[in-house]
C-alpha cells in the first residue's frame, strides 16, 4: 500500500476506491417501507375522490326519481280507474236489480230461460270480467263475517242457525280496487234477540 504524503493531491488509484465505497454504500443503504415515496402514492387524488361522490350521488338522484316516477305513473292509473268505476257502479245496480226483479216475477223454468234474462246475465258478467282486467275488485260477503273495513252493516236481524256477526245477506255489492275501497258492501248482519231488542 502506498502512503500519501500529508497536502498532496489524491492518486487516481485513490479516487476510485473512494467512488467505489461510496458507491457500494448507497447500494446498500434500504429505504424504510412506507415512506413518505409510498404515502404520496397511496393518498388518493382529492379531485378524484370528489367526482366520484357526485357521481354516486347523481345515480341515487336518478335511481330515486325513476321510482317517484313509477309510483306517480301507477296511482295516477289507479285513480283514473276508480273514477271510471266509480261512475259505472249505479249502472251495474240497476242491471242487477233488473236482473232480481225479473228473476223474481217468473213462475218457471221455462221462463227463467227467456232470451231478455239470458242477455241481461250475459252483460253482467262481460261488465264483471272488465273489472277484474282493471283489477276490481267485487265485494258479495254473503255467509263471511262482518268486516267493517269493507261492509257497512244497514240492518241486523235474529237469523236461526246463523252465529252472530255473520253476513246473512248482502244488499248491495261492493267494490274495491287493490287496498282502495270504492264502495263497502251494505249487508245484514245476524244478531241475538236480546241485541236486536235493545237488551230488553
Amino acid at each position: 500500500m502506498t502512503t500519501r504524503r500529508s497536502g498532496s493531491a489524491p492518486s487516481e488509484e485513490e479516487t476510485d476506491m473512494t467512488m467505489s465505497a461510496k458507491d457500494s454504500r448507497e447500494e446498500n443503504r434500504v429505504t424504510p417501507a412506507g415512506g413518505p415515496a409510498d404515502a404520496i402514492a397511496s393518498e388518493p387524488d382529492p379531485r378524484v375522490v370528489e367526482l366520484q361522490d357526485r357521481l354516486l350521488r347523481a345515480l341515487a338522484d336518478a335511481e330515486n326519481a325513476r321510482k317517484r316516477a313509477e309510483h306517480s305513473r301507477a296511482e295516477g292509473h289507479k285513480a283514473g280507474v276508480a273514477e271510471v268505476v266509480t261512475a259505472l257502479i249505479p249502472a251495474l245496480d240497476s242491471l242487477e236489480l233488473a236482473l232480481a226483479s225479473i228473476a223474481d216475477s217468473c213462475g218457471s223454468a221455462d221462463d227463467l230461460e227467456s232470451s231478455i234474462l239470458q242477455g241481461l246475465a250475459a252483460t253482467r258478467r262481460s261488465f264483471f270480467s272488465a273489472l277484474e282486467q282493471f283489477g276490481v275488485e267485487r265485494i258479495y260477503p254473503l255467509g263471511e263475517r262482518f268486516n267493517a273495513a269493507f261492509h257497512e252493516a244497514a240492518a241486523t236481524r235474529v237469523q236461526p242457525g246463523k252465529p252472530p256477526g255473520e253476513v246473512v245477506e248482502v244488499m248491495q255489492a261492493g267494490y274495491r280496487l287493490g287496498e282502495r275501497l270504492l264502495r263497502p258492501a251494505r249487508v245484514t248482519v245476524s244478531a241475538t234477540l236480546d241485541s236486536v231488542s235493545g237488551g230488553n
